[in-house]
C-alpha cells in the first residue's frame, strides 16, 4: 500500500520508472546500491550488471507474498489478506506493464524482485526487523554515525533520572515539557527544524533544548532513559546502551519499530499528539525505568558489536561486485 501511495499507481508509476530509466541510460552504471529506492530496483533489474539493496528491514522486504502489513500501533485495523494481496497485485501489474514495454522480464511478486538482487545488506538487528518473518540474509547491525564531539552539551540541573529526548514537533509535546519542568527532571531535548529562539523560551533550569545533532553514543551512556520518535538509528543506539525508550512514533515505519521495542520489553509507546497519554507513559517510565529487562538484554547480546566492522564487511562485498564489473568491461 505504501508503494501505491507514493507513486506506483498506473500512469504515475510508469512516469516514475521512465525517469529512472532515463537516469540509468545516461550514466550506464555497473552497480546500483539502492537505499530505499524501489524505482531504481524495478527499473534496473535485468538491465544493470549488479544491483544491491541496503537499509533496515523496512527498506529491504522479504520474498513473500503479499508483503506483510505494517499494522503499527493499530492491530485492530489489520487489513485482510485479500485486501493487501489486491493492492500488491495492482502495483505489480503497473511495474510489469512498464517492464514489458521496456522489453525486460516481468516478475511474479514485489518480494521476488529483492530476492534476485546480488546482495541485500540488512543494516539492522533481527529484533528490530520491521518484517516479522524468517530471513535468509544475515543482519549487519545499525551502521551509525555520531557527530563529532565539537557539538558539546551540558546536562541541566535537576533531581531524578536523566532523560534524553530526540523529537520532532507534535501536539502532545507541550504536556510533556510542562511535566518535565514541574517535576524538575534533568532533561536534554534535541528538536529537528525548530526555531532556536522559540526553543530557548521553553527552556528552564532542568530542561535544555538543542536544534543540532549531539553525540548520541555518549548521551546514551549518560542518561537513564530516552524519549524518541522511534527512529531506527536512535532506537538502536539507546538499546545498545541498555536504556529503555518511550517511543512516540509518527508514521508506519516508526510504529513498527515501536512495536518491536515493546515486544522485547524494552520500553513504552504513546501517540505523539496525545498529551495525556504521553504524560502517563512518561510517569510510568520515570518510576520504572529499571524494570525493562529487554533493554539490558539487548545491550548484553550485542556487547561486542562494532558498526565499523559491519560497514567494512559490506564495503568488501561491494568492492568484489565492482571488481567483477570492471573485469567484464576490460574483456570487452
Amino acid at each position: 500500500m505504501i508503494l501505491q501511495n507514493v507513486g506506483f499507481r498506473k500512469d504515475a508509476g510508469r512516469k516514475l520508472l521512465n525517469a529512472w530509466k532515463s537516469i540509468l541510460d545516461d550514466h550506464e552504471p555497473d552497480l546500483i546500491i539502492a537505499d530505499h529506492a524501489p524505482g531504481a530496483v524495478f527499473a534496473g533489474l535485468d538491465v544493470i550488471p549488479h544491483l544491491c539493496a541496503i537499509g533496515n528491514g523496512f527498506f529491504v522486504p522479504p520474498p513473500v507474498f503479499p508483503l506483510p502489513n505494517f499494522y503499527g500501533m493499530r492491530p485492530d485495523c489489520i487489513p485482510t489478506f485479500e485486501f493487501i494481496s489486491k493492492i500488491e497485485n495492482e502495483v505489480t501489474t503497473t511495474i510489469n506493464g512498464w517492464r514489458e514495454t521496456a522489453c525486460v522480464p516481468t516478475f511474479p511478486t514485489i518480494g521476488s524482485v529483492f530476492d534476485r538482487l546480488d546482495a541485500q545488506f540488512l543494516t539492522t538487528f533481527a529484533e528490530l526487523d520491521h518484517y516479522s518473518v524468517q530471513r535468509d540474509q544475515a543482519f549487519s547491525g545499525a551502521l551509525q554515525y555520531d557527530p563529532p564531539d565539537r557539538n558539546e552539551y551540558k546536562w541541566p540541573s535537576g533531581v531524578g533520572p536523566r532523560v534524553f529526548a530526540y523529537l520532532k514537533k507534535s501536539r502532545g509535546l507541550g504536556h510533556l515539557f510542562n511535566q518535565i519542568r514541574d517535576l524538575g527532571i534533568p532533561t536534554i531535548v534535541v528538536m529537528d527544524s525548530m526555531d532556536v529562539g522559540r526553543l530557548n523560551r521553553l527552556a528552564t533550569a532542568n530542561l535544555s533544548f538543542y536544534d543540532r545533532p549531539l553525540p548520541i553514543e555518549r548521551l546514551s551512556r549518560e542518561c537513564n532513559f530516552a524519549v524518541l520518535n522511534a527512529g531506527h538509528g536512535a532506537t538502536c543506539a539507546f538499546l545498545r546502551a541498555g536504556k529503555p525508550i518511550l517511543q512516540l512514533p509518527h508514521n508506519s515505519e516508526q510504529s513498527s519499530t515501536a512495536v518491536r521495542t515493546i515486544e522485547m520489553n524494552a520500553g513504552l509507546v504513546a501517540h505523539p499528539d496525545d498529551g495525556e497519554q504521553i504524560t502517563r507513559s512518561f510517569l510510568t517510565m520515570l518510576s520504572n525505568h529499571d524494570s525493562f529487562p529487554g533493554a539490558s538484554e539487548f545491550a548484553e547480546r550485542y556487547r561486542t558489536y562494532d558498526p565499523r566492522a559491519g560497514a567494512a564487511l559490506i564495503a568488501g562485498q561491494i568492492d568484489q561486485l565492482v571488481s567483477r564489473s570492471s573485469s567484464r568491461r576490460l574483456k570487452k
